[in-house]
């Protein structure tokens, strides 16, 4: 096995795959490597990361972790146990010593803290003493040819990392690997279907999950923006009497929705499949377990109205398979070349930039749908996903009630049919008027929380429908006798799509509620809640600064965030008199101790854009040129910020290893109060980390404020950044977190890159005179200093030494230079030498050029 220093080669190695995964893309593409693990001959399981019992992990040779990033650079739900597990301070040094693996993360660099979670258990199994075959990989959703632009390389690399120098032959690409189900269709349906015993449990035993969700009778479903408004919105109200369902203000619901039912005939229809006919699952495998969703015995009707999303975009692998399956010679050759590296531009303008749907692709190959055979529905199309929305009523007010707010998604692009959002339009189409109507829902916490403190106020932004959980905020706050609410609420018009306006009227009145409004399309020049904010400057300073005020943002995550940070901390500059590395540090207390929060949803792609999406998937950040890691095993610390909302989550019980006893084992899942205990001495005694590569900052490092917007690079980062950028560019440098423009006052760049510069490069000769400390500050000398400074650094980035134009020997240039370490006055002589200078030398360049005009022009006159 190569990898592995001095050891010898496995004979027949043992692949296993963990994902984890929030929208799927991460399962889609540990799938890929099960087959193609399978077509090379080696065995190889796939599973989710929380469903493998972790303590097993030290007897594994070689494992393959696909990791996605989701919100602010958390782990997916289905690896948050294993996350909280791998990063117990516990755990042995040498604990993966025989384990060789590999890392692939997904994420979008977009987002804040891109592919996160990957370089972090990159960093924390490296720290376990497991040895890794490949640098980690970071797909990227931003990348011209999404993440297979990196997965490709890395994977053919990892191969033949795997199989040394004993390859083995590949199945040929149009050969299909076998189905990891087989559906055993039954002669007659049986006499109570396992899908309405469970629809009929209307009272689940313990509280609703994903597998045992709630059905909740839909009692409301009103649209509350006007008849002519471009975007439906909708309040859908549920009754949860007797359903043990418990929340508070910030928690979300999980909504699972089904398809339309024209589609579902058209997909049977395509298909040749009889809607009515039932069957039983099988697994092909004994260690492939059947999907714990899907009831036993089903019909077809159920299994692609509630289970199959043959309405999402189509991945590579979905064409892929078809092609294999394929009988026809010309749909097979298209198929393969979508499903094909070098055809990744043509798959991206046929499916994913007008956003065709499985169910179109299959009707535009009529011969190869029509083929399919029924046991491949599983490997060929994905499982809906639940769907998120911010609860939008407080229990303590509503107590068997809970109230959504959702925009129903609907979008044109170049095919001909609309894009509809799956759930919101589902939803849309529910009327209680016509009959019972019932809805699987769940609720999880969300990622906003509260102060319980009566005294505290908090200052809520919520444009649109990102007001909706300040709404259940609100509510709970005033049951509670809570006065201190300020709420920023922008909208289009006061007519049109004004949410609760009666409701905020009333708490106005009763003196429980401050509303601040902004209504962009009423005026000539459009007003947004960031220009409202900054008109109440000093009432936001003074309760941030005096009365602890906590300050919330939720909405669509495209520019309005970004804007209302601008806003937030211009107050904080100009109000609080502080300065930019001042402003910085403040805000960035106020993110640590959560008295800054932030809810935003995306607004590309298929994603129902509803009410307060609990975060962007596959969320991260960084630019590329910041991807790579800096591969130095580090001490070990604890992610205390992942494991955030677990509230006292335990880890999946698993049998001793050997026979030992539990306690005897490192690996063993601990009680709670131990794990809660061993949580909280990680948290005092965890090492702060670079954002970005997310290694610990060394001595000294932490201490400097380098970005204005708030964010912290550790020195390889920050190095990487500014060589990266150009010297006349050093103004439009972007932070490669929150990617605001110039995150640090020019002057300052160019004096952390000459110190980067003197640092890395040779040595100048040391001066005569310590260089005096530069200006703290962008004001007239500082920036005719920075105007004149990149011209006397050293080589590469600056090496001349007089300005251009300058009618003088170079040696005066350089007199003048070091002229200004003498004192502030010969520092503005020297400086004010240096422009007249500069505008003599304009001079004597342009008054030629114009007297040589001017003689053409008498020349000219002369001539006629």
């Amino acid at each position: 096995m190569q990898g592995s220093l001095g050891r010898a080669p496995m004979p027949s190695p043992r692949l296993l795959v963990l994902f984890g995964s929030q929208t799927g893309t991460a399962q889609d593409v540990s799938e890929r490597l099960g087959r193609e693990a399978r077509r090379r001959r080696l065995g190889c399981r796939v599973q989710a990361l929380d469903s493998y019992p972790v303590v097993n992990l030290i007897n594994e040779p070689l494992v393959i972790f696909v990791c996605a990033t989701t919100g602010q650079g958390d782990p997916p739900d289905n690896m948050k146990n294993f996350w909280r597990f791998i990063f117990r301070r516990s755990l042995p040094a040498a604990s993966l010593c025989h384990m060789d693996f590999a890392v692939l993360g997904l994420g979008d660099s977009s987002y804040a803290r891109f592919n996160f979670v990957a370089k972090k258990l990159y960093r924390r199994l490296l720290q376990l003493g497991g040895s890794a075959l490949l640098p980690v990989c970071l797909g990227d959703d931003q990348h011209e040819l999404g993440p297979d632009a990196t997965i490709d390389p890395w994977l053919h690399n990892l191969w033949e990392k795997v199989l040394g120098p004993y390859p083995v032959p590949l199945d040929p690409p149009g050969v299909p690997w076998p189905s990891k189900f087989t559906l055993q269709f039954l002669q007659e349906a049986p006499r109570t279907c396992s899908e309405e015993l469970r629809v009929a449990r209307t009272d689940p035993q313990g509280p609703p999950s994903e597998l045992q969700p709630f059905l909740a009778p839909m009692v409301a479903n009103q649209r509350v923006t006007g008849p002519s408004h471009f975007q439906d919105v909708r309040l859908i109200e549920f009754d949860i009497a007797g359903s043990g369902l418990s929340f508070a203000a910030g928690d979300v619901v999980l909504i699972q929705p089904e398809n339309a039912a024209s589609h579902i005939r058209q997909f049977c229809q395509v298909l040749g499949l009889e809607p009515d006919q039932h069957f039983t699952l099988q697994p092909r495998e004994p260690d492939v377990p059947c999907p714990k969703w899907l009831p036993q015995p089903c019909s077809v009707q159920c299994l692609v109205s509630r289970y199959l999303d043959i309405t999402s975009v189509p991945r590579r692998s979905f064409f892929e398979l078809l092609a294999c399956l394929s009988p026809h010679e010309r749909e097979r050759e298209k198929l393969l070349e979508f499903s094909s590296a070098q055809g990744h531009e043509e798959l991206h303008s046929y499916c994913t930039r007008p956003r065709r749907n499985i169910l179109e692709v299959l009707c535009d190959f009529p011969h190869t749908a029509g083929a399919i055979p029924p046991d491949y529905l599983l490997d060929l199309i994905p499982p809906i996903r639940p769907r998120a929305f911010s609860v939008a009523s407080s229990q303590l007010a509503h107590p068997s009630r809970l109230q959504i707010l959702v925009a129903v998604v609907q979008y044109q692009t170049r095919l001909k049919e609309p894009r509809r959002g799956l759930c919101s339009s589902w939803l849309a189409s529910l009327d209680p008027g016509q009959g019972p109507v019932r809805v699987p829902l769940w609720v999880q916490p969300g990622g906003l929380t509260f102060p319980q403190t009566p005294d505290i106020p908090v200052i809520m932004v919520g444009p649109g429908t990102g007001v909706a959980p300040f709404r259940a905020a609100i509510q709970e706050r005033v049951a509670r006798g809570q006065t201190g609410n300020i709420l920023f609420f922008g909208c289009r018009r006061r007519d049109q799509d004004f949410y609760w306006e009666a409701e905020w009227k009333e708490l106005e009145k009763q003196g429980c509620l401050t509303l601040v409004t902004a209504f962009s399309r009423e005026q000539e020049q459009k007003v947004y809640v960031q220009h409202r904010l900054r008109e109440l400057g000093p009432l936001v300073w003074e309760l941030l600064d005096r009365q602890g005020a906590h300050f919330y943002l939720a909405g669509n995550a495209k520019y309005m965030p970004a804007d209302v940070s601008d806003a937030l901390m211009s107050i904080i500059q100009e109000e609080g008199g502080l300065s930019g590395p001042d402003t910085a540090a403040y805000l960035a207390r106020l993110q640590r101790t959560l008295r800054f929060q932030m809810e935003t949803a995306p607004t590309h792609g298929p994603t129902d854009l509803s009410s307060g999406l609990t975060g962007p998937p596959s969320a991260s950040l960084g630019p590329e040129h910041l991807d790579s890691l800096c591969q130095v095993l580090a001490d070990d610390g604890s992610d205390s910020r992942a494991p955030a909302n677990l509230h006292g989550a335990r880890i999946l019980d698993s049998e001793p290893l050997l026979g030992a006893a539990v306690i005897d084992c490192p690996w063993a899942p601990t009680e709670d109060g131990d794990e809660d205990k061993e949580e909280q001495a990680g948290e005092q005694g965890e090492e702060e980390e670079c954002p970005v590569c997310t290694e610990p900052y060394r001595s000294g490092e932490h201490q400097l404020a380098l970005l204005n917007c708030g964010h912290n690079l550790c020195a390889g980062c920050l190095h990487r950044l500014l060589g990266a950028a150009p010297s006349a560019d050093l103004g439009r440098v972007r932070c490669p977190l929150c990617r605001q423009k110039t995150p640090m006052l020019e002057w300052e760049i160019c004096r952390l890159q000459e110190e980067l510069l003197q640092a890395d490069g040779p040595q100048r000769p040391a001066p005569a005179a310590p260089l005096g400390p530069l200006l703290q500050g962008p004001g007239p000398w500082a920036c005719l200093e920075h105007r004149y400074q990149l011209r006397f650094l050293t080589r590469p980035l600056g090496g001349r030494g007089c300005l251009p134009f300058l009618p003088c020997p170079p040696c005066l240039g350089a007199w003048l230079w070091a002229l200004r370490e003498r004192g502030p006055c010969a520092r503005r002589m020297a400086l004010l030498g240096l422009l007249a200078l500069e505008l003599l030398g304009l001079l004597l360049i342009f008054t030629p050029l114009m007297l040589l005009g001017l003689l053409f022009v008498l020349l000219d006159g002369s001539g006629r």
